[in-house]
């Protein structure tokens, strides 16, 4: 829905002498109505007689689709409610999100699977190891038997390990008084040898 705009074409005549002085090919802009001028001209088309809806719909340049539009919305309740418009950057992000949840979906549900046949296997293996022994099941299944060994082994947290310190190794207070000659400005800028 547009109204033409009366822009004049120059700020000022010279000596004034134009008398309408108005572009007529001048930009259309958007009319924007509140909630209350759509609803005052709901009121105003619904009192119309049937015969004199088009004329005024005509009138006050506004389609009856329009109107119909927002008769319906204002029945629903949701005449004054505003919508949250998505901008393209964040429907881009959206579907780049949704196709990186999908992909994590799609590796988390091959990880599953893989996982799932792991066990299966390692409970073949087993139920060979039976019937042919550790050597031909391994073959069977294309293990290696160190890894079939290694792994009915418990696993065994590793301790840390500390370190002595060196003999020749600063003790806490030369340590603070090597560090305090150091930074003193007479030697800051100087090279340790």
């Amino acid at each position: 829905m547009t109204i033409a705009n009366a822009t004049k074409v120059a700020t000022q005549d010279q000596n004034d002498d134009v008398d309408n002085n108005v572009d007529p090919a001048a930009r259309p802009t958007r009319r924007i109505l509140s909630v209350e001028e759509k609803l005052d001209l709901l009121a105003r088309y619904e009192a119309c007689a049937s015969g004199q809806k088009g004329a005024f719909a005509r009138r006050e340049g506004v389609y009856s689709s329009r109107l119909t539009e927002w008769r319906r919305a204002r029945e629903a309740g949701t005449l004054g409610a505003k919508t949250a418009r998505r901008t393209r950057a964040e429907d881009r992000e959206i579907d780049k999100l949704t196709k990186k949840n999908q992909r994590l979906e799609d590796e988390l549900e091959r990880t599953r699977l893989a996982l799932d046949i792991v066990g299966k296997v390692s409970a073949l293996q087993n139920v060979l190891i039976d019937l042919v022994g550790i050597k031909r099941s391994c073959a069977l299944l294309g293990r290696v038997r160190s890894t079939f060994y290694r792994r009915q082994q418990p696993v065994t947290p590793m301790e840390p390990v500390t370190r002595a310190s060196p003999p020749n190794a600063l003790s806490a207070p030369e340590r603070t008084a090597v560090l305090t000659l150091l930074n003193e400005p007479e030697h800051c800028d100087l090279v340790v040898d």
